[in-house]
């Protein structure tokens, strides 16, 4: 299961938090088409200057953020999503 199987999966369960990718890289068109090629399950945003990749301070591929309204990250995984994974770091900020 990808990644992106595992966020929309979780999504199903928690439908109140929102989904956002983000693309870090020069080629902005192969990183569309690529995401048009899985059907654009979220929207993706093109950080061709690493402005997010610094400011939540990315050191690792893939990382997942989980942020609050405000923008702050509440809790993240430096590695790939498992089904497991996502749904319990879910649960947690729910009890926030």
């Amino acid at each position: 299961m990808s990644d992106v199987d595992v966020l929309l999966s979780t999504q199903e369960e928690f439908p109140e938090f929102a989904l956002i990718s983000v693309y870090v890289g020069d080629d902005a068109s192969a990183a569309r088409a690529s995401w048009r090629s899985i059907g654009e399950p979220f929207p993706l945003l093109v950080d061709k200057q690493n402005t997010l990749w610094q400011g939540y301070q990315v050191t690792t591929l893939p990382t997942t953020l989980f942020l609050n309204a405000e923008g702050l990250v509440i809790s993240r995984v430096d590695a790939p999503l498992d089904a497991a994974l996502a749904p319990m770091r879910m649960l947690e900020i729910q009890q926030m």
